[in-house]
């Protein structure tokens, strides 16, 4: 398990979100022609965090999610809802892999959070950065 599968899984469970985007949530980069809305995640960032003795065995990673829309007001309101998703996340989360696999984490925004849009302006993303922070 990676902090981009668990960002991922957090936000395909979260009902609200995926009727916005109907389940869009692609890591790294989306299919080209992909329908909108949809969303891609990436690592930023990732390091294991010390203390005296040597690595703590925590490692903690800045991750992006960009939310990619047909209009800035869809952008920004599907961001607002992957805020939901992804606020305050703490404790146990599973993935649904072979086998499942179980990570603690935390999650929290971190970072970057600004809108941009295609030289045409027929698409429209909103980046939000967030800090997951755990053992996986």
């Amino acid at each position: 398990m990676t902090a981009l599968q668990i960002i991922i899984d957090i936000l395909l469970a979260y009902a609200p979100l995926n009727a916005a985007i109907g389940g869009r949530v692609y890591p790294v980069s989306a299919p080209q022609k992909a329908t909108l809305p949809y969303i891609v995640v990436n690592r930023v960032s990732e390091d294991e965090g010390e203390i005296l003795s040597g690595a703590s065995g925590i490692l903690e990673a800045r991750m992006s999610v960009s939310v990619v829309a047909s209009s800035a007001g869809d952008a920004d309101l599907i961001g607002e809802v992957a805020n939901k998703a992804l606020r305050n996340v703490t404790g146990l989360q599973l993935s649904e892999g072979s086998p499942p696999v179980a990570a603690s984490v935390t999650v929290r925004r971190d970072g970057s959070d600004f809108t941009d849009h295609s030289d045409d302006r027929s698409v429209t993303r909103r980046v939000i950065d967030y800090r997951i922070e755990g053992r996986w």
